[in-house]
């Protein structure tokens, strides 16, 4: 039977919402209806037109469901399905828990040193007080920094290299790569264990735990005692040890934690020890003790390695240790060799040899090499009485007396050495860095001196530093300046290189070449060229080596047998303040050290008290090399 367009059923008569509500009363009545899920409510609906007139028919539609026990086909639509949540959500977090984190690049710098300030007290606080059976151990491991470590791996390294008379810059680069490698060692074992830790961590747990090893350095710079070194070093040592205990907490399986611990340990040790012998070792010594020293190498071989600094007193060549003591006549003459060489590698028939200070102060012949440090060894074989080294090689006594302009030398039991060859002997066989041994004016102008204070006098104590002076003229017309005649090219070159800028009675020194050739010997020039107090007139090579700019310490010699060190400080305490002074004795003379709080102090003091008499002795001062007493 075929339905025409007129025969569809019409809906109920009244309005489109009424037959809503049909249509919703036959859902809910019939019992076998699927339960819908339920939906929003929706917005009002707009009124439903119903066709009566005839219309072509619709496109087919896809079936819709059917309400059992209906005949009329009802749509009902149905709500979306909620959308699935994406697999993983990475929400950042402000490290309080709360909150996005902070954007460091936007914030006052203030509050991000506050916070990094309070992450290391707070990293800190757990050093200082460590404690394993804490709450959350792995929170300083999370909470690591580099800001900690880095400021007490400085402190260490400054502390250290302080103390340290030579190779400062070393001892404080050791520091560094002593921190680095312990790092590189604890991150490799504790991934070895099956633990879970980054290279930063690892640097910054070590870092964080050399604190008690920087209270223990400042502590034994301050107090120079052998037996308060050996307990703070111990102490510290273990305090560095235990407070790495509880950071590694976190990292490792609680069974395997002293495994992880074993690097830390060994760590600390190996800083204590180095630390220890860094200190010895770096002790200042008359005894040099040489390493490499092959059988190939003569004694005067050697000797020529160190003979430029001073006279060698003795010598003891350990031939079955390839290695050699020497002491020499004076600590000077020690501090020079050694501060030298640090910066200059020496060889012997192309092997390099090391020197460093011997921990014995002096050498004896009833010492043997059992049980003592390989520098303390002694040959028993080697008869002391074959070893009257009372070498006097390369001192060059020389007279040195004037002729015309220049000076000759003539008497010198090395004459056959040459200039150049002397030169080279003094300086190690390199020229200062920028010095070229090549100029041959002898004559310096010299301006800005100070008028009120200057003379010829105090003129000829700074420059014969340098060399010995001919004439010294200050001009007439211009008393700020002055004529100085040195005795050849090289000496004047010296006294440029070191004394231009320098600063003299509160005034900067203009140190430079004259176009005169010589000054002019006439009453208003001095003349020098016969003085027994210029100081090359013997010892030119060791005078040589002395030669450096002006320091805050200065080197008294030639001083009364009886003097005492207050009356060195009265002598010179007038021109500036003194940090620390030192009477010492050498070789049956009296010497001092004076350290002045600026180099303008020393150089005043030396120039006003250099050649000045002390019972009838005329004192000498002159620049110390050494950085502290």
């Amino acid at each position: 039977m075929s339905h025409s367009h007129g025969d569809t059923i019409p809906l109920h008569p009244s309005s489109a919402q009424s037959d809503m509500d049909e249509i919703e009363s036959l859902i809910y009545a019939a019992p076998s209806a699927t339960v819908l899920p339920a939906r929003p409510p929706s917005p009002p609906r707009a009124s439903i037109p119903v066709s009566t007139s005839p219309a072509p028919l619709p496109a087919p539609a896809p079936p819709k469901p059917t309400l059992p026990g209906a005949s009329v086909p009802i749509f009902v639509p149905q709500a979306p399905p909620p959308a699935a949540p994406p697999a993983s959500v990475s929400v950042p977090i402000a490290s309080d828990g709360f909150g996005p984190p902070p954007n460091t690049l936007t914030e006052p710098v203030w509050d991000t040193v506050k916070r990094d300030l309070a992450r290391i007290v707070s990293n800190l606080k757990l050093v200082v007080f460590p404690n394993p059976y804490r709450e959350d151990p792995g929170k300083a491991l999370r909470d690591w920094d580099l800001w900690g470590p880095f400021f007490f791996i400085v402190f260490l390294g400054l502390t250290l290299s302080w103390s340290a008379s030579v190779k400062k810059s070393e001892v404080f680069a050791v520091a560094f790569a002593v921190l680095a490698a312990g790092a590189i060692i604890l991150t490799l074992n504790v991934l070895l264990l099956g633990g879970h830790i980054i290279f930063f961590q690892s640097l910054s747990l070590l870092g964080y735990c050399l604190f008690p090893l920087d209270v223990g350095a400042l502590v034994c710079m301050l107090k120079d005692n052998v037996i308060l070194k050996i307990i703070v070093v111990t102490v510290t040592l273990a305090w560095s040890s235990w407070a790495a205990y509880p950071f590694m907490s976190a990292a490792v399986n609680p069974r395997r934690k002293a495994l992880a611990l074993y690097p830390v340990f060994l760590m600390y040790i190996s800083v204590g020890v180095w630390w220890e012998l860094r200190g010895r070792m770096a002790e200042p010594s008359k005894v040099i003790h040489i390493r490499n020293v092959g059988h190939e190498i003569s004694e005067s071989e050697l000797l020529q390695v160190v003979q430029p600094f001073g006279t060698v007193a003795k010598l003891v060549m350990l031939r079955a240790k390839n290695q050699a003591l020497v002491q020499m006549e004076d600590l000077a003459s020690a501090v020079n060799a050694i501060q030298y060489y640090n910066t200059i590698q020496p060889s012997v028939r192309g092997r390099n040899v090391y020197l460093q200070y011997s921990s014995h102060q002096e050498l004896t012949t009833d010492q043997s090499s059992h049980g003592r440090n390989p520098d303390q060894a002694f040959n028993p074989s080697y008869s002391m009485s074959h070893v009257k080294v009372q070498y006097k090689l390369m001192r060059f006594h020389k007279s040195i007396v004037a002729h015309r302009t220049t000076f000759k030398i003539i008497s010198d039991p090395y004459a056959q050495m040459s200039k150049a060859a002397m030169i080279a002997a003094a300086f190690g066989g390199t020229l200062p860095p920028g010095v070229s041994g090549i100029n041959d004016r002898c004559t310096l102008v010299v301006s800005n001196l100070n008028t009120d204070k200057i003379d010829e006098d105090k003129l000829f104590n700074l420059f014969s530093i340098y060399g010995n002076i001919v004439r010294i003229k200050i001009l007439k017309n211009k008393p700020d300046h002055a004529l100085i005649q040195m005795a050849d090219g090289l000496q004047a070159e010296l006294a440029v290189h070191y004394l231009k800028g320098a600063t003299l009675f509160g005034k900067k020194l203009e140190v430079n070449y004259s176009k005169y050739p010589t000054v002019t010997p006439d009453p208003d020039a001095r003349d020098y060229s016969t003085s027994h107090l210029n100081r090359f007139n013997s010892n030119v090579v060791k005078n040589y080596r002395h030669c450096c700019a002006p320091t805050k310490m200065i080197h008294i010699s030639a001083l009364p047998q009886d003097i005492t060190e207050d009356s060195i400080l009265s002598l010179v305490g007038e021109h500036g303040t003194i940090v620390n002074s030192r009477l010492f004795e050498t070789n049956g003379k009296t010497q001092a050290l004076v350290l002045f709080e600026s180099v303008e102090e020393a150089t005043d003091a030396l120039v006003e008290k250099h050649a000045s008499k002390l019972d009838r002795t005329n004192i000498r001062i002159s620049f110390s090399q050494m950085q502290n007493i």
